[in-house]
């Protein structure tokens, strides 16, 4: 009778083992990837907003049948969500979208508010957003907006 090679039940036990203790060291930072994740696509998800809004700007897309300025509104510090909406010369702002943050996720910014001047898309005020999850603020993204309309992220 010929012996074919297998492993040991200790082996495959000791392999189980060690699989185990580096399962449990890497789960806990998979954990800290996805807040970060969410910081990271927040910050993106307003630069891309007030990009769209700024082309809504320069376009010259009316609200019914009135030319306004598109932006967007912020809440106090450390607020959950901000809107999209537009300035009208008659009746001031509408709000025409509230985005809520993933949960965790918080926003804190230097302006209350942002418009984007019709045909030059330029801005009357400038500021930033900063983006931080509310159990760790170090860990944090920013989103810079310049009076030429330049948007970008930060950190």
């Amino acid at each position: 009778m010929s012996k074919t090679p297998a492993f040991t039940l200790i082996e495959l036990l000791i392999s189980v083992a060690i699989m185990a203790v580096i399962t449990a060291a890497i789960i806990p930072s998979f954990g800290n990837f996805a807040f970060r994740h969410a910081v990271l696509a927040s910050a993106e998800g307003l630069k891309n907003n007030l990009e769209l809004l700024q082309s809504k700007s320069v376009g010259g897309v009316a609200a019914g049948s009135t030319l306004v300025s598109w932006g967007a509104s912020f809440g106090s510090a450390g607020s959950s969500s901000y809107s999209l909406g537009y300035i009208s010369p008659t009746t001031g702002w509408n709000s025409q979208k509230v985005v809520t943050l993933p949960g965790g996720v918080l926003v804190t910014c230097t302006v209350t508010q942002v418009s984007f001047e019709r045909i030059t898309g330029s801005l009357s005020n400038t500021g930033s957003c900063t983006f931080y999850l509310s159990s760790d603020t170090s860990t944090s993204k920013t989103v810079a907006i310049t009076s030429a309309g330049s948007i970008t992220v930060i950190n």
